[in-house]
């Protein structure tokens, strides 16, 4: 990744195209800023856009990414 250009006044959060000029990723919606992680919002999002992580597929708590989380923060 090539530093962003940042001029002071536009936000250069993230990288829309790669260092061949191709679209790297593309923001389809802005969900706001939030003083706490939004956690229902994000699992659910999380959750549509790769299910197999809350599958049983993965061997340390049986795929389930939400409860693996719950558990390593206490």
């Amino acid at each position: 990744m090539a530093p962003l250009e940042f001029d002071g006044l536009s936000d250069s959060v993230f990288h829309p195209f790669n260092r061949q000029g191709e679209r790297y990723m593309e923001y389809l919606a802005n969900h706001g800023q939030f003083a706490y992680l939004p956690e229902a919002l994000f699992f659910e999002h999380l959750a549509a856009s790769y299910p197999h992580l809350f599958r049983d597929v993965a061997p340390f708590m049986g795929g389930d990414l939400h409860a693996e989380a719950l558990v390593l923060g206490e």
